[in-house]
């Protein structure tokens, strides 16, 4: 019994042995076939490094082809502007004796359009910039936009004789906020000066027609209708 076990288990060391050696007898190809692929890589790597060094001279010649057409394409075109040069210098001699007419008679009709917007203007020179003491914004406000659109004035020109038209504590408000925080423009001043003066009793606009009522005469609960309707 002791003999058979000892035969089996020299079967198995056998068999093991003859795996070690079928998996050696592997490496040399696995070697191989390492070495191969080294190979092609190398040669792949030439072949790109070829193909680099062809792409290159190709654009090297196709530069050197754009720069020799773009120089004979620039003697004809330099050839023909001095043609053109010529014969413009020549409709312009002959253009300065027609147009030294017509600039008379241009002259005598821009000076007529230039004295009637004179005169449209002069119209309005009696019109007064309205007065702001801090009372109903939205009324100065208006009359302030129409006198701006007469007198056409810039968004630096609106600012200087708005703030020249302030007086008692629009004016004292003026001066606080400049020298805290400048006004930028216009639009900014405006905005700033409805926060300020505008009722925070008076709320929105629906709230204001919400508690129109009619406690004296009919004009006067008109007006301030009207008033309310006014942008």
């Amino acid at each position: 019994m002791v003999q058979t076990r000892i035969e089996e288990r020299l079967e198995v060391i056998d068999q093991e042995i003859a795996l070690m050696k079928k998996e050696l007898g592997k490496m040399p190809i696995i070697e191989l076939t390492l070495n191969d692929i080294a190979k092609n890589m190398q040669t792949m790597r030439a072949q790109s490094n070829k193909q680099e060094q062809m792409m290159l001279m190709i654009m090297e010649t196709i530069a050197k082809d754009r720069t020799t057409t773009s120089e004979r394409n620039e003697e004809p075109n330099a050839h023909m502007s001095m043609t053109n040069k010529g014969k413009e210098k020549e409709a312009n001699s002959s253009k300065s004796a027609v147009s030294g007419r017509g600039n008379s008679d241009e002259r005598n009709e821009g000076k007529t359009e230039t004295e009637e917007a004179a005169a449209d203007r002069n119209k309005f020179k009696k019109v007064e910039m309205p007065v702001f003491a801090g009372e109903d914004p939205d009324s100065w406000l208006f009359k302030a936009e129409r006198y701006f659109q007469i007198h056409k004035l810039s968004d630096s020109e609106k600012m200087l004789v708005s703030t020249i038209s302030f007086n008692g504590p629009a004016l004292n408000w003026y001066r606080s906020q400049e020298e805290r925080k400048k006004f930028t423009s216009w639009l900014n001043l405006k905005e700033r000066l409805l926060v300020r003066f505008r009722s925070s009793r008076d709320g929105t606009i629906l709230g204001k027609f919400l508690r129109v009522k009619q406690e004296s005469t009919v004009d006067d609960y008109r007006n301030l209708f009207n008033k309310l309707v006014a942008p």
